[in-house]
Protein backbone atom coordinates (compact mmCIF):
# COMPACT_ATOMS: atom_id res chain seq x y z
CA UNK A 1 0.00 0.00 0.00
CA UNK A 2 1.06 3.27 -0.64
CA UNK A 3 -0.27 7.13 1.15
CA UNK A 4 0.16 10.14 -0.64
CA UNK A 5 -0.24 12.85 2.29
CA UNK A 6 -1.06 15.48 -0.50
CA UNK A 7 -3.80 13.53 -2.38
CA UNK A 8 -5.36 11.23 0.28
CA UNK A 9 -5.81 8.33 -2.29
CA UNK A 10 -6.28 4.58 -1.29
CA UNK A 11 -6.68 1.66 -3.58
CA UNK A 12 -7.03 -1.89 -2.54
CA UNK A 13 -7.43 -5.23 -4.68
CA UNK A 14 -8.29 -8.19 -2.59
CA UNK A 15 -8.20 -11.67 -3.91
CA UNK A 16 -9.39 -14.24 -1.06
CA UNK A 17 -9.86 -17.82 -1.40
CA UNK A 18 -12.42 -18.75 1.70
CA UNK A 19 -14.67 -21.57 2.52
CA UNK A 20 -17.82 -21.43 0.98
CA UNK A 21 -19.42 -21.52 4.42
CA UNK A 22 -19.04 -17.84 3.99
CA UNK A 23 -21.58 -18.13 1.72
CA UNK A 24 -23.74 -20.61 2.88
CA UNK A 25 -24.20 -18.58 6.03
CA UNK A 26 -26.45 -16.43 4.90
CA UNK A 27 -30.18 -16.05 4.26
CA UNK A 28 -30.66 -16.98 0.29
CA UNK A 29 -33.10 -19.26 0.36
CA UNK A 30 -32.00 -21.34 -2.02
CA UNK A 31 -29.41 -22.40 0.71
CA UNK A 32 -32.00 -22.99 3.43
CA UNK A 33 -32.19 -26.62 2.93
CA UNK A 34 -28.70 -27.57 4.10
CA UNK A 35 -29.08 -24.73 7.12
CA UNK A 36 -30.36 -26.04 10.80
CA UNK A 37 -30.46 -23.58 13.39
CA UNK A 38 -29.06 -25.57 16.57
CA UNK A 39 -30.85 -23.52 19.32
CA UNK A 40 -33.46 -22.25 17.21
CA UNK A 41 -32.03 -18.44 16.42
CA UNK A 42 -33.76 -18.22 12.67
CA UNK A 43 -32.74 -15.31 10.27
CA UNK A 44 -35.28 -12.33 10.94
CA UNK A 45 -35.16 -11.48 6.97
CA UNK A 46 -35.89 -7.83 8.06
CA UNK A 47 -33.01 -6.10 9.66
CA UNK A 48 -30.28 -4.68 6.81
CA UNK A 49 -27.62 -4.65 9.30
CA UNK A 50 -24.52 -6.52 8.53
CA UNK A 51 -22.83 -9.59 10.14
CA UNK A 52 -20.81 -7.74 13.28
CA UNK A 53 -24.72 -6.62 14.11
CA UNK A 54 -25.82 -8.45 17.12
CA UNK A 55 -28.99 -10.08 15.60
CA UNK A 56 -26.90 -11.30 12.29
CA UNK A 57 -24.06 -12.84 14.56
CA UNK A 58 -26.56 -14.54 16.87
CA UNK A 59 -28.16 -16.12 13.94
CA UNK A 60 -25.16 -16.90 12.06
CA UNK A 61 -23.02 -18.52 15.62
CA UNK A 62 -26.08 -21.25 15.41
CA UNK A 63 -26.34 -22.68 12.10
CA UNK A 64 -25.33 -25.78 11.08
CA UNK A 65 -24.27 -26.68 7.70
CA UNK A 66 -24.63 -30.47 7.60
CA UNK A 67 -23.32 -30.24 4.04
CA UNK A 68 -19.69 -29.26 4.82
CA UNK A 69 -16.90 -31.12 6.82
CA UNK A 70 -17.84 -31.87 10.38
CA UNK A 71 -16.28 -32.92 13.14
CA UNK A 72 -18.68 -35.47 14.37
CA UNK A 73 -17.54 -35.83 18.04
CA UNK A 74 -16.60 -32.61 18.33
CA UNK A 75 -20.20 -31.25 17.39
CA UNK A 76 -21.92 -33.83 19.87
CA UNK A 77 -20.21 -32.70 22.82
CA UNK A 78 -21.39 -28.37 21.86
CA UNK A 79 -25.07 -29.55 22.03
CA UNK A 80 -26.04 -29.41 25.36
CA UNK A 81 -24.72 -25.38 25.21
CA UNK A 82 -26.94 -25.16 22.05
CA UNK A 83 -30.01 -26.73 24.11
CA UNK A 84 -29.33 -24.69 26.67
CA UNK A 85 -29.26 -21.42 24.39
CA UNK A 86 -32.75 -22.97 22.93
CA UNK A 87 -34.08 -23.53 26.55
CA UNK A 88 -33.53 -19.77 27.13
CA UNK A 89 -35.17 -18.54 24.56
CA UNK A 90 -37.92 -20.96 25.09
CA UNK A 91 -38.17 -20.01 29.07
CA UNK A 92 -37.11 -16.21 29.11
CA UNK A 93 -37.55 -14.93 25.23
CA UNK A 94 -33.44 -14.52 26.04
CA UNK A 95 -30.98 -15.05 22.87
CA UNK A 96 -27.48 -15.32 23.83
CA UNK A 97 -24.10 -15.11 22.54
CA UNK A 98 -20.84 -15.00 23.48
CA UNK A 99 -17.08 -15.28 22.18
CA UNK A 100 -13.78 -15.35 22.74
CA UNK A 101 -11.28 -13.93 20.32
CA UNK A 102 -7.64 -14.33 20.49
CA UNK A 103 -4.92 -12.10 18.00
CA UNK A 104 -1.02 -11.91 17.49
CA UNK A 105 0.76 -9.88 15.30
CA UNK A 106 4.50 -8.93 14.39
CA UNK A 107 6.37 -6.63 11.68
CA UNK A 108 9.76 -7.51 10.37
CA UNK A 109 10.30 -3.74 10.77
CA UNK A 110 9.03 -1.22 12.74
CA UNK A 111 9.47 2.51 13.00
CA UNK A 112 9.29 2.23 17.03
CA UNK A 113 10.69 0.09 19.62
CA UNK A 114 7.20 -1.74 19.32
CA UNK A 115 6.79 -4.59 16.72
CA UNK A 116 4.75 -6.87 18.07
CA UNK A 117 1.02 -6.92 19.72
CA UNK A 118 -0.98 -9.39 20.75
CA UNK A 119 -4.71 -9.17 22.56
CA UNK A 120 -7.81 -10.63 23.11
CA UNK A 121 -11.86 -9.61 22.74
CA UNK A 122 -14.36 -11.35 24.65
CA UNK A 123 -18.25 -10.64 23.99
CA UNK A 124 -21.23 -11.18 25.33
CA UNK A 125 -24.43 -9.94 23.51
CA UNK A 126 -28.03 -10.89 23.13
CA UNK A 127 -31.00 -10.50 22.22
CA UNK A 128 -34.51 -9.85 24.87
CA UNK A 129 -37.25 -10.68 22.04
CA UNK A 130 -39.70 -8.18 24.66
CA UNK A 131 -42.50 -7.82 22.54
CA UNK A 132 -44.80 -9.79 19.53
CA UNK A 133 -42.10 -12.37 19.76
CA UNK A 134 -42.20 -14.79 16.12
CA UNK A 135 -44.62 -12.13 14.89
CA UNK A 136 -43.86 -8.84 11.99
CA UNK A 137 -44.02 -6.34 14.46
CA UNK A 138 -41.57 -6.90 17.33
CA UNK A 139 -39.97 -5.58 19.48
CA UNK A 140 -36.57 -6.80 21.19
CA UNK A 141 -33.97 -5.55 23.23
CA UNK A 142 -30.17 -5.81 21.78
CA UNK A 143 -26.81 -5.49 23.76
CA UNK A 144 -23.46 -6.34 23.40
CA UNK A 145 -20.66 -6.06 26.30
CA UNK A 146 -17.28 -6.27 25.30
CA UNK A 147 -13.51 -6.58 26.93
CA UNK A 148 -10.67 -5.92 25.17
CA UNK A 149 -7.30 -6.51 26.93
CA UNK A 150 -3.50 -6.93 25.40
CA UNK A 151 -1.29 -9.76 26.50
CA UNK A 152 1.50 -7.04 28.28
CA UNK A 153 2.94 -5.91 24.66
CA UNK A 154 3.35 -2.34 24.76
CA UNK A 155 0.58 -1.79 22.13
CA UNK A 156 -2.26 -3.74 21.04
CA UNK A 157 -3.15 -5.03 17.74
CA UNK A 158 -5.55 -1.74 17.45
CA UNK A 159 -2.44 0.51 18.02
CA UNK A 160 0.78 -1.48 16.28
CA UNK A 161 -0.05 0.06 12.54
CA UNK A 162 1.18 3.19 13.85
CA UNK A 163 4.89 2.12 15.03
CA UNK A 164 5.10 0.51 11.60
CA UNK A 165 4.10 3.01 9.42
CA UNK A 166 0.35 2.19 8.36
CA UNK A 167 -2.08 4.50 7.95
CA UNK A 168 -5.06 2.51 9.69
CA UNK A 169 -5.36 -0.68 12.29
CA UNK A 170 -3.89 -3.55 11.16
CA UNK A 171 -5.92 -5.17 13.96
CA UNK A 172 -9.24 -3.18 14.64
CA UNK A 173 -10.75 -3.70 17.68
CA UNK A 174 -8.17 -5.65 19.47
CA UNK A 175 -7.51 -2.43 22.02
CA UNK A 176 -6.55 -2.50 25.80
CA UNK A 177 -9.37 -0.15 26.43
CA UNK A 178 -10.98 -3.15 28.96
CA UNK A 179 -14.58 -3.02 29.27
CA UNK A 180 -17.51 -1.60 27.07
CA UNK A 181 -20.97 -0.94 26.36
CA UNK A 182 -20.94 -1.12 22.37
CA UNK A 183 -24.99 -1.79 22.08
CA UNK A 184 -27.71 -1.08 23.92
CA UNK A 185 -30.57 -0.16 22.07
CA UNK A 186 -34.25 -1.01 21.02
CA UNK A 187 -35.34 -2.74 17.49
CA UNK A 188 -38.87 -2.18 16.57
CA UNK A 189 -40.76 -3.61 13.55
CA UNK A 190 -43.24 -2.14 12.21
CA UNK A 191 -44.96 -2.01 8.37
CA UNK A 192 -45.65 -5.31 8.36
CA UNK A 193 -41.69 -6.41 9.05
CA UNK A 194 -40.54 -4.79 6.51
CA UNK A 195 -39.19 -2.08 8.21
CA UNK A 196 -37.04 -1.39 11.19
CA UNK A 197 -36.27 1.37 13.87
CA UNK A 198 -33.27 1.10 16.35
CA UNK A 199 -32.90 3.73 19.03
CA UNK A 200 -30.43 4.31 21.89
CA UNK A 201 -26.81 3.11 21.74
CA UNK A 202 -25.55 1.49 18.57
CA UNK A 203 -22.67 0.90 16.34
CA UNK A 204 -24.05 3.03 13.21
CA UNK A 205 -21.25 0.96 11.26
CA UNK A 206 -23.26 -2.56 11.83
CA UNK A 207 -26.17 -0.84 9.47
CA UNK A 208 -24.15 1.93 7.12
CA UNK A 209 -22.39 0.86 3.94
CA UNK A 210 -22.53 -2.65 5.03
CA UNK A 211 -20.58 -4.91 2.56
CA UNK A 212 -21.01 -8.88 3.26
CA UNK A 213 -17.38 -9.58 3.26
CA UNK A 214 -16.58 -6.91 6.21
CA UNK A 215 -16.42 -8.85 9.55
CA UNK A 216 -13.52 -8.21 12.04
CA UNK A 217 -14.26 -11.18 13.76
CA UNK A 218 -14.23 -14.06 10.98
CA UNK A 219 -12.61 -12.08 7.87
CA UNK A 220 -10.36 -9.27 7.78
CA UNK A 221 -8.66 -7.05 10.71
CA UNK A 222 -7.48 -4.17 8.46
CA UNK A 223 -9.38 -1.31 8.89
CA UNK A 224 -9.10 -0.55 5.49
CA UNK A 225 -10.20 -3.20 4.16
CA UNK A 226 -13.32 -3.48 6.89
CA UNK A 227 -13.98 0.44 6.18
CA UNK A 228 -14.07 3.31 3.79
CA UNK A 229 -12.12 5.80 5.08
CA UNK A 230 -13.32 8.14 2.69
CA UNK A 231 -16.40 8.20 5.16
CA UNK A 232 -15.74 9.91 8.64
CA UNK A 233 -16.71 6.83 10.33
CA UNK A 234 -18.28 7.69 13.79
CA UNK A 235 -17.74 5.86 16.47
CA UNK A 236 -20.25 3.61 18.87
CA UNK A 237 -23.11 6.40 20.31
CA UNK A 238 -26.22 7.60 21.17
CA UNK A 239 -28.86 7.74 18.12
CA UNK A 240 -30.98 6.44 15.80
CA UNK A 241 -31.05 4.46 12.50
CA UNK A 242 -33.99 3.31 10.46
CA UNK A 243 -34.69 1.60 7.70
CA UNK A 244 -37.76 0.01 5.64
CA UNK A 245 -37.78 -2.28 2.59
CA UNK A 246 -39.69 0.08 -0.07
CA UNK A 247 -40.72 -3.40 -2.24
CA UNK A 248 -39.08 -6.63 -3.29
CA UNK A 249 -36.21 -5.02 -4.67
CA UNK A 250 -35.15 -1.60 -3.22
CA UNK A 251 -34.61 -0.01 0.51
CA UNK A 252 -33.71 2.85 2.12
CA UNK A 253 -31.44 3.32 5.42
CA UNK A 254 -31.12 6.51 7.20
CA UNK A 255 -29.80 7.66 10.90
CA UNK A 256 -28.34 10.37 13.02
CA UNK A 257 -26.12 9.38 16.10
CA UNK A 258 -24.34 11.63 18.52
CA UNK A 259 -20.92 12.57 16.18
CA UNK A 260 -18.99 12.63 19.64
CA UNK A 261 -19.65 9.12 20.89
CA UNK A 262 -17.07 7.10 22.45
CA UNK A 263 -16.72 3.15 22.79
CA UNK A 264 -15.11 2.91 26.42
CA UNK A 265 -17.40 5.95 27.54
CA UNK A 266 -21.01 5.89 27.58
CA UNK A 267 -22.23 9.89 27.20
CA UNK A 268 -25.21 11.23 25.62
CA UNK A 269 -24.30 14.58 23.43
CA UNK A 270 -22.01 15.57 25.73
CA UNK A 271 -20.66 17.69 23.92
CA UNK A 272 -24.13 19.53 22.63
CA UNK A 273 -25.80 18.93 18.96
CA UNK A 274 -22.87 17.63 16.33
CA UNK A 275 -24.17 15.36 14.51
CA UNK A 276 -23.22 12.12 12.05
CA UNK A 277 -25.99 11.42 9.71
CA UNK A 278 -26.07 9.10 6.64
CA UNK A 279 -28.74 8.04 4.01
CA UNK A 280 -28.37 5.20 1.84
CA UNK A 281 -30.55 3.59 -1.15
CA UNK A 282 -29.76 0.02 -1.82
CA UNK A 283 -31.06 -2.53 -4.49
CA UNK A 284 -31.03 -6.37 -4.28
CA UNK A 285 -32.93 -9.46 -6.12
CA UNK A 286 -34.98 -10.09 -3.11
CA UNK A 287 -34.17 -9.21 1.09
CA UNK A 288 -33.13 -12.99 1.59
CA UNK A 289 -30.63 -12.36 -1.18
CA UNK A 290 -29.23 -8.40 -0.10
CA UNK A 291 -26.23 -9.74 1.33
CA UNK A 292 -24.91 -11.78 -1.38
CA UNK A 293 -26.58 -9.69 -4.72
CA UNK A 294 -27.03 -6.12 -3.69
CA UNK A 295 -25.73 -2.60 -4.40
CA UNK A 296 -26.50 0.39 -2.74
CA UNK A 297 -25.36 4.42 -2.54
CA UNK A 298 -24.76 5.98 0.67
CA UNK A 299 -24.74 10.28 1.37
CA UNK A 300 -23.19 11.37 4.39
CA UNK A 301 -22.19 14.10 6.97
CA UNK A 302 -20.80 14.91 9.85
CA UNK A 303 -21.21 18.12 11.60
CA UNK A 304 -17.82 20.46 12.65
CA UNK A 305 -16.68 18.86 16.08
CA UNK A 306 -15.89 22.05 18.36
CA UNK A 307 -14.42 20.29 21.39
CA UNK A 308 -12.26 18.01 19.52
CA UNK A 309 -11.06 20.37 17.06
CA UNK A 310 -12.27 18.30 14.05
CA UNK A 311 -14.15 20.12 10.54
CA UNK A 312 -17.13 18.87 9.03
CA UNK A 313 -17.01 16.38 6.55
CA UNK A 314 -19.60 15.00 3.99
CA UNK A 315 -19.65 13.29 0.83
CA UNK A 316 -20.84 9.68 -0.94
CA UNK A 317 -19.99 6.03 -1.24
CA UNK A 318 -20.73 3.37 -3.76
CA UNK A 319 -20.96 -0.62 -2.58
CA UNK A 320 -22.07 -3.95 -3.70
CA UNK A 321 -20.89 -7.41 -3.85
CA UNK A 322 -22.61 -9.94 -6.49
CA UNK A 323 -22.03 -14.08 -5.52
CA UNK A 324 -21.88 -16.70 -8.29
CA UNK A 325 -22.85 -20.50 -7.71
CA UNK A 326 -23.06 -20.49 -4.19
CA UNK A 327 -19.15 -20.67 -4.17
CA UNK A 328 -17.68 -17.07 -5.75
CA UNK A 329 -18.68 -13.66 -5.02
CA UNK A 330 -17.19 -10.40 -5.75
CA UNK A 331 -17.33 -7.42 -4.28
CA UNK A 332 -16.29 -3.76 -4.10
CA UNK A 333 -16.74 0.10 -2.86
CA UNK A 334 -15.90 3.47 -3.20
CA UNK A 335 -15.92 6.64 -1.57
CA UNK A 336 -15.40 10.66 -2.33
CA UNK A 337 -15.11 12.76 0.78
CA UNK A 338 -14.88 16.67 1.16
CA UNK A 339 -14.14 18.54 4.04
CA UNK A 340 -11.48 17.71 6.66
CA UNK A 341 -13.49 14.56 8.44
CA UNK A 342 -12.64 11.78 6.91
CA UNK A 343 -9.00 10.02 7.01
CA UNK A 344 -9.35 10.02 3.15
CA UNK A 345 -10.70 12.06 0.42
CA UNK A 346 -11.16 8.67 -1.77
CA UNK A 347 -10.84 5.53 -1.40
CA UNK A 348 -11.29 1.79 -3.52
CA UNK A 349 -11.75 -1.41 -2.58
CA UNK A 350 -12.47 -4.43 -5.20
CA UNK A 351 -11.81 -8.13 -4.48
CA UNK A 352 -13.32 -11.39 -4.73
CA UNK A 353 -13.55 -14.37 -2.90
Amino acid sequence: MQFYQTKKYFFTFLLIFLSPTVLAEQSDDSLKGSIENRSGFTDNKVGTGGRASVTKQLYLDDIFVSDHLRFPEFDKSLQPYYEWKRGIRDEHNLQLGTDYTSLFQNASESLSDSSSAAGGVYRLYGAWLALNKGQDNSGSLIFKIEHSHNYGTVVSPDELGIDVGYLGSTGLLYSDIELALNDFNWQQRFNAGRAELIFGRLDVNDHMDVVDYENPWTTFQNSNILENHSIAIPDTSFGFNLSNWLNKHWYLKAAVTDANGSLDEVTVFEQGAEFFSYAELGWAPSSTERELKGLHVTLWHVDERASASVLYGEGVALAGSWAFDKEWIVFGRAGQSRGGASLMRRSITVGAS
